[in-house]
């Protein structure tokens, strides 16, 4: 995904309303240049999405434009805990008080965490199976 792609996405209108667009950290040192990737990733880090709507008979359901995860894949990874115990993906709900329903918006960054850190255990394990003669 290119540059100006993430961008459009991050500024759709189906970003959150009531969140500033995210902006990349201050430094109190020189100034220097960061990469648009560097750029993207900090505001990556700091974005939460609402999770996508649900499908029905009339419309297919939607997915993370980051991610391509659907609504029930990023709830499945809402129940997987890290070694600490605290939750793989970061959410909040928003919920007004007497409301019985409320809107739950999800880490972005957190979610692309766990996906680097799956390829990256994916990448050992292949290694290992290339080094003990086998094909992954």
């Amino acid at each position: 995904m290119k540059v100006a792609e993430v961008m459009q996405v991050l500024c759709s209108t189906n970003a959150p309303v009531g969140f500033p667009m995210p902006a990349p950290p201050v430094s109190n040192g020189p100034l220097v240049a960061a990469s648009a990737a560097e750029i993207v990733d900090a505001m990556l880090q700091r974005l939460y999405r609402r999770m996508p709507k649900a499908g029905t008979k009339d419309s297919p359901a939607e997915h993370c434009p980051f991610s391509g995860i659907n609504r029930s894949g990023l709830y499945e990874l809402l129940k997987l805990r890290n070694e600490d115990g605290s939750p793989v993906i970061r959410t909040v709900s928003f919920r007004e008080e007497g409301e019985k329903h409320g809107a739950r918006y999800y880490s972005v960054g957190s979610v692309l965490d766990h996906l680097d850190q799956l390829a990256a255990e994916q990448a050992r394990g292949d290694q290992k199976m290339e080094e003990n003669g086998e094909h992954p």
